[in-house]
């Protein structure tokens, strides 16, 4: 048991301190309060937004310390809604102290503390997942789709566990990124290269941040699968969305990824493209589950967003390809003739085509127009097509957004402003 000379090392504020020796707080609660950087008055009557806030900080508390289902009336938690009171109103009796310092003339009757609390925002960690509590889960997960295995390559890690269920808590989902989507071999090669946890005097913070960084994640198809399936079982875990419309989703994203377009002009998304289509499609879904709650749930709203909105497929379409080449200099305009001796200058203009090979047809060409007839390559590569009847064709063969030009003009000319 700790005695009050060594909680008073602790960084508690002295009147803090007065007022848990006031509430009679236990000494295991005061630990809790510490641990959850609670070290002020002011802090402990911010903290949260309301009562129901409260009382949910309450029960986790609870929770930790495996105490009895009695425990909402039980003396520990009355000691800390006597705290809470007591912190409220020392907030009160500092704020109608400052007013006067500050020139600054306050109607009580307008500016109350209940309004201030519910200004109050505190994004507190999330509370961890007790392990017996991770292990009941998995079991009913095994049971409840028992063709399923989990391995620690697909498991998720606690703390990301312990986000979803703090966001089921609160009722408002929102998107998590994918350097925080870690399974629990992930999480242990994090730990291992030290970027995970943080020590302070010796205690392993488990509320330390994830320093992941976006550089970290890969492109490679399996990676981006293995991520969104390790969500997918995240959620199935903690029963926020079966796992079927999760895997739903996986499958059809990486359709999409890996799709390979028979346009030479367009590409598939991305690793960042892909991630913002994620966060696009989680972001539509999540937002209406928190505003129409009584209308839809996770699972619905998934099921909405990706079969009748088919937003997955819009966030996913094939890009451009960006034209690369000697014409298109770094830093200056694609018009702009480059520096050279003489007054005219030698250097090349965008619209100076010699870079292309005369006897090579380039890969953005089409090679028949779109009744079959094949271009001709004396007329296009060469110039030394007159025949008035040749059976080829000498329209222009450059492919625009996936269609032919059909100028009349040659290849070469293709975007040189006419005269």
């Amino acid at each position: 048991m700790m005695d009050t000379e060594t909680w008073e090392l602790v960084d508690f504020d002295e009147d803090f301190l007065a007022l848990i020796r006031k509430c009679k707080v236990p000494e295991s609660i005061q630990q809790t309060l510490h641990q959850r950087h609670f070290t002020s008055s002011a802090l402990f009557a911010f903290a949260f937004v309301d009562s129901r806030a409260l009382e949910d900080f309450i029960q986790a508390v609870g929770t930790l310390h495996d105490d009895p289902p009695e425990w909402n009336t039980s003396i520990e938690a009355s000691s800390i809604r006597h705290l809470h009171h007591c912190c409220v109103l020392e907030s009160k009796r500092d704020s109608s102290s400052a007013a006067p310092v500050a020139n600054i003339s306050v109607d009580p009757q307008s500016t109350h503390m209940g309004s201030l609390l519910d200004l109050a925002w505190a994004d507190l960690p999330p509370l961890r997942v007790k392990e017996v509590d991770f292990l009941a889960m998995k079991k009913e997960f095994m049971t409840k789709y028992p063709s399923e295995t989990l391995s620690t390559s697909n498991t998720p890690c606690a703390r990301f566990i312990a986000t979803l269920m703090q966001q089921k808590a609160r009722k408002a989902f929102t998107w998590i990124p994918w350097k925080e989507l870690l399974s629990e071999s992930r999480w242990l090669d994090i730990q291992e290269k030290g970027k995970k946890r943080q020590k302070l005097e010796g205690i392993i913070l488990y509320d330390a941040v994830a320093d992941v960084e976006d550089d970290d994640l890969s492109g490679a198809p399996f990676f981006i699968q293995s991520i969104l399936e390790t969500r997918a079982i995240a959620l199935a875990l903690t029963k926020i969305c079966h796992l079927s419309i999760g895997k739903k989703y996986v499958s059809q994203f990486m359709k999409l990824y890996t799709a390979r377009s028979s346009d030479s002009g367009l590409r598939s998304p991305s690793l960042k493209e892909a991630q913002s289509a994620d966060k696009e499609f989680w972001t539509d879904a999540f937002n209406m589950v928190n505003e129409e709650p009584e209308q839809w749930d996770v699972e619905s709203a998934v099921s909405e967003v990706l079969t009748v909105k088919n937003l997955l497929s819009i966030h996913m379409m094939p890009r451009p390809r960006v034209l690369k080449g000697k014409g298109f200099g770094k830093g200056k305009s694609p018009f702009e003739k480059g520096k050279g001796k003489g007054k005219k200058g030698k250097g090349k203009s965008f619209w100076d085509r010699s870079h292309l090979s005369k006897k090579t047809w380039q890969n953005n060409w089409a090679k028949a127009t779109s009744d079959g007839t094949p271009f001709c390559h004396r007329f296009h590569l060469y110039n030394s097509c007159s025949s008035p009847n040749c059976k080829f064709s000498h329209l222009c063969p450059v492919l625009v957004n996936g269609k032919i030009c059909g100028q009349k003009h040659k290849a070469s000319e293709h975007g040189r402003p006419q005269n």
